[in-house]
């Protein structure tokens, strides 16, 4: 396995034990509670994050796809890319994102889009895999607050979403105590 590949799917790992993490914080009488009518509940936040999960794993199939046709070259450069996405940045809530209505959750409870966001990861982690050994940094599609983004981008975007909902997570959790 290509080290770029071992280091995304390390960095998933991680933010998926540090999401559950946050999740343990809050009590699970309070999960499906919104803290406030403009905030998400534990529940909601966990179901966003599965509906991005599924939405990127899409996305990002579909780009690698045509750059598989277009002849992408394999991936020579072993060097780590963390730094390419930095997941603080990603994480960082002082500037509130607004969710597409497509990825706004429809009100399922916490355990249940726990399941789904466990389906969502293996889906993900499956499509790393299949990324091994490609050049990724040659395969680039816009974000829509961030701009063009490679695909090891696209990966370690996953990742720093991930960490960001994790920190409401612990808001919510500090705001219940």
């Amino acid at each position: 396995m290509n080290a770029r590949t071992a280091e995304i799917l390390a960095c998933l790992d991680t933010q998926m034990a540090d999401f559950r993490a946050a999740i343990d914080m809050v009590p699970p009488a309070q999960r499906e509670s919104r803290p406030s009518p403009d905030r998400w509940s534990v529940g909601e936040i966990v179901e966003h994050v599965a509906m991005t999960e599924r939405m990127l794993t899409k996305a990002c199939a579909r780009q690698l796809a045509a750059s598989r046709e277009a002849g992408l070259a394999e991936e020579t450069d072993t060097s780590s890319i963390l730094e390419l996405m930095p997941i603080e940045q990603i994480a960082n809530r002082e500037r509130r994102l607004d969710a597409p209505e497509r990825l706004r959750p429809k009100g399922v409870d916490t355990e249940t889009s726990w399941r789904e966001l466990e389906s969502a990861r293996a889906a993900f982690r499956e499509f790393v895999t299949s990324c091994d050994g490609l050049a990724l940094s040659q395969v680039s599609f816009p974000h829509p607050a961030l701009g063009p983004l490679n695909l090891y981008q696209w990966l370690l975007f996953t990742a720093g979403h991930q960490a960001r909902h994790a920190a409401q997570i612990r808001e919510i959790a500090t705001d219940a105590v």
